[in-house]
């Protein structure tokens, strides 16, 4: 693409430099420019794409869009430049120029929330692939298409990553996405331009503070997924046990389809006349997973078992129905595919070596992940054991409210480092201790070292108690100082089973 038709699609642009220059890519980061590329300066939050300049030219590229100031500089580095007012709200119309609108073709589902992003994105990935539709999968965890699964960057890739999947995934048959949209991601455009025909929101908890300043501009943020429902055939799915649930639905002119759990002395007709549209009703919970009757307003319904743990994943599968119904499937078709969906990576993954008591990692980094996940195993807990700990250089305000949820769920804590980043970890360890009760005091162990901390939990486990390693999920690495060092805890716990004796498969 020549540089000059590219302006044509900038408001307000002005090109500095040779306007027929051509262009073959685009690249936001200089140390992934390929030669013709054309690259786009952003501003973030600890750098800006502007002193990158330099080294982007280096690596071959053609032409820069930059911000207004940089433009006449820009041009004497490369063969041309152009100057927006804004590059990060220019780059989705740049994108757009040379790939089309990648989502065109596909049903586009977007998963907001604090926590439960990521396993109602697989359920709803499950279901519609067990209906015949090939779905595929943005994520925490993984990109997931057809038989190819790869590692994830980050919960939403930037977006020339996002385009560039998208694009693929269409290109292989795909008919529909589920996709992970988290509020960082929609504060920093990086869907802009992307039609969504669903919007589905799980919960709203304290998290990204450090970010966002205020719940209400945290809510804010994620209020984007559904404004940018403004045209036909886009549907909101609200989570209507959830309080924010109502502000969602006023900022969106589309339809809104609401689900919840119904709670003992709670009769369906009473929800259904109060807006609610899908329901679990009946539900129980046990070691291995959960059942319920999906009930819908219109009068269908259909019994439901899953090998998920947890009230707390019985809404995730209860949101992955409302969005599957959304999208046309019938409830006998959704209830075989939740019975068929296996547990997502890392969300109270079961580590079992033999041992007598019951080992779970799980990704809980917030009040209210902590809270439902304890509460998800205490049922069958002889004693509640749970290692967590709180990332650095994130929401500090957090941490207390983590280390009371822990004490006021589990009987026995030991409080470590998580993904300490540029901050100390033991004055990480003195927030989350700030909030427990002076009873807890008794009852916890601080250990820094966190392979440490995790030998030291399952030394304390006896038969019938459940332990807890919450914080890290699925992750393989721990962020200590700008670096990345392997590690595990899914890897940890077998390796401290297997020296208290047990054998791990």
């Amino acid at each position: 693409m020549r540089l000059v038709e590219l302006v044509r699609t900038l408001p307000l642009a002005r090109l500095f430099g040779a306007g027929e220059t051509a262009v073959d890519g685009v690249a936001i980061d200089s140390r992934r420019v390929r030669p013709g590329d054309l690259f786009v300066a952003l501003p973030g939050t600890r750098t800006d794409g502007h002193a990158f300049l330099a080294e982007a030219a280096a690596a071959g590229a053609r032409a820069a869009v930059v911000a207004r100031g940089y433009g006449e500089t820009a041009a004497g580095t490369f063969l041309a430049a152009v100057e927006v007012a804004e590059p990060k709200r220019a780059l989705p119309l740049i994108l757009a120029a040379f790939y089309g609108q990648p989502a065109d073709g596909l049903h586009l589902i977007g998963v907001t929330g604090t926590n439960g992003k990521t396993t109602t994105t697989a359920l709803i990935r499950h279901v519609l692939e067990a209906a015949g539709v090939p779905t595929g999968l943005i994520g925490t965890v993984e990109v997931a298409y057809g038989d190819r699964r790869e590692p994830a960057q980050a919960t939403t890739p930037d977006p020339v990553a996002l385009f560039e999947t998208l694009r693929t995934m269409r290109a292989t048959g795909v008919r529909a996405v589920a996709m992970e949209v988290s509020s960082h991601a929609l504060d920093q455009g990086r869907v802009a331009g992307l039609r969504f025909d669903q919007a589905v929101f799980t919960n709203l908890t304290q998290d990204h503070l450090d970010y966002h300043g205020t719940m209400e501009a945290y809510r804010a943020a994620k209020a984007r997924l559904f404004q940018g429902l403004g045209f036909a055939g886009g549907v909101a799915v609200l989570n209507a046990d959830d309080p924010a649930a109502s502000f969602f639905a006023g900022e969106t002119v589309r339809p809104v389809v609401r689900y919840g759990l119904l709670r003992d002395g709670e009769r369906p007709e009473e929800r259904f006349r109060g807006g609610v549209d899908v329901l679990a009703a009946g539900v129980r919970l046990d070691r291995t997973g959960s059942s319920w009757t999906l009930l819908t307003a219109d009068g269908r319904s259909a019994p439901v078992e899953m090998r998920l743990i947890g009230r707390h994943n019985v809404e995730n599968a209860l949101a992955a129905a409302a969005s599957a119904l959304a999208y046309g499937l019938d409830v006998g078709t959704i209830a075989e595919g939740l019975r068929t969906a296996a547990p997502v990576a890392g969300r109270l993954e079961r580590i079992d070596c033999g041992q007598p008591f019951s080992v779970f990692v799980d990704y809980a980094h917030t009040p209210d992940g902590i809270r439902q996940v304890l509460a998800a195993v205490r049922p069958f807990a002889r004693r509640l054991i749970v290692v967590f700990g709180a990332g650095g250089n994130r929401d500090a305000a957090k941490r207390p409210l983590m280390g009371r949820a822990a004490a006021e769920g589990a009987d026995a804590l030991v409080v470590t480092s998580d993904n300490p980043r540029d901050e100390d970890p033991e004055a990480i360890i003195r927030d989350i201790l700030a909030g427990l009760p002076a009873e807890a005091r008794e009852r916890t162990i601080v250990e820094v070292d966190r392979r440490r901390a995790i030998e030291r939990a399952v030394a304390l486990a006896e038969a019938g108690d459940v332990v807890v390693i919450a914080g890290k999920g699925h992750e393989t690495g721990q962020i200590v100082r700008g670096m990345v060092h392997p590690f595990d805890d899914r890897v940890e716990a077998r390796r401290a089973l297997e020296g208290g004796g047990f054998r791990c498969s």
